[in-house]
């Protein structure tokens, strides 16, 4: 009796249609990351203020952010979404400059600016984080 070691007609699509599945609906790294969510917190009586990046939902980051600023009256200022950076120019409390870009040096130059329209005083310093 011959045994055929080739796997049958069904067995061979119903493997294409598995790994098709894995293709498809798989979470690569690089889809993972075209995803990510970024967040400031200010607290407009303290002047204090965080950042939360690389978070896979925008709540998270909004949470995060909010979290680490740890004043009671912080509440989110910014969200940016995959590929973009946020900044904050703190400036004089109540009137800090935020800027999204693209590019780390275009956001921080943009909240600077966006700092001293303000009247925000000594908008020089500048912090930010970009989403890959």
């Amino acid at each position: 009796m011959l045994v055929s070691r080739l796997p049958s007609l069904s067995a061979l699509v119903a493997l294409l249609i598995a790994l098709s599945a894995c293709t498809f609906f798989g979470d690569s790294e690089e889809d993972a990351r075209a995803r990510v969510h970024g967040a400031i917190a200010y607290s407009n009586l303290t002047g204090r203020w965080s950042i939360a990046t690389d978070r896979p939902d925008p709540e998270i980051a909004r949470r995060d952010a909010i979290q680490a600023c740890a004043e009671t009256d912080c509440r989110q200022v910014l969200a940016f979404g995959p590929g973009h950076c946020g900044a904050i120019s703190p400036g004089a409390i109540g009137r800090p400059g935020l800027a999204i870009a693209r590019k780390v040096d275009r956001a921080e130059e943009a909240a600077k600016a966006f700092c001293r329209q303000q009247g925000g005083g000594d908008c020089e310093e500048v912090t930010s984080a970009c989403n890959p």
